[in-house]
């Protein structure tokens, strides 16, 4: 019974990136190919989240930052939300806080 389960949730997650890479391929290297000019071009990759989304984007910048376990030059990144005592600060001032 639970094999027939956790064998069915790989196949359903298997169809899921399927179509995932139907719908996503090109949107990922425009993104990709934006991101290469950006930083070929002189400027610097800016990430920002909110929440988890904040964690990840500190975590891309870590990546970029650390060459995404490839021997190559580091690119010029910066997580906007990893200064926590400036956003609190930011926010109070903004009403944030209310």
């Amino acid at each position: 019974m639970h094999e027939q389960r956790i064998h069915q949730r790989f196949i359903d997650g298997a169809d899921l990136h399927y179509q995932w890479a139907e719908a996503l391929a090109r949107p990922i290297a425009e993104a990709a190919q934006a991101v290469l000019a950006c930083v070929t071009g002189g400027g610097k990759v800016l990430a920002c989240g909110n929440g988890a989304s904040g964690a990840l984007a500190q975590y891309l910048v870590a990546l970029l930052v650390g060459g995404f376990g490839r021997p190559r030059p580091e690119l010029p990144a910066l997580a906007l939300g990893a200064d926590a005592a400036t956003l609190s600060a930011a926010a109070a001032r903004a009403g944030g806080y209310d």
